[in-house]
């Protein structure tokens, strides 16, 4: 399999992914070793200046989480498993509030390298 299999490849299980995996797959990757807010702001802003994309594509799986969260505890796990973030209000009302808070810190992020491209 050559590197154009392999990137097609990759891009059909992204693809594939539900807004629960790719918000799973954020937290992981910028959230579980973080320590504060900034590093996690930070980390996004050296990934979007290279592959903005790649940030939408985290930015459009939490909302459309959240605007069809589950009814079970799922948000609170997985911000305090996926994310390993301590929440004050580690309910999945404060989940909800937390993922609302990376949803905007996306935004800003997206905004700012779209500006710094034009």
């Amino acid at each position: 399999m050559n590197f154009k299999e392999n990137l097609e490849k990759l891009r059909k299980k992204q693809n594939a992914m539900t807004p629960l995996e790719v918000t799973i797959d954020f937290l992981q990757g910028f959230c579980c070793d973080a320590g504060t807010l900034d590093e996690v702001r930070d980390d996004v802003a050296n990934l979007a200046s290279h592959h903005p994309q790649t940030i939408q594509r985290y930015l459009s799986g939490i909302e459309r989480l959240l605007a069809d969260p589950p009814t079970d505890n799922t948000l609170a796990d997985i911000v305090a498993w996926d994310a390993n973030w301590i929440l004050e209000n580690p309910s999945n009302e404060g989940a909800k509030q937390w993922l609302q808070e990376m949803i905007q810190l996306l935004r800003e992020v997206l905004k700012e390298v779209s500006n710094f491209q034009e």
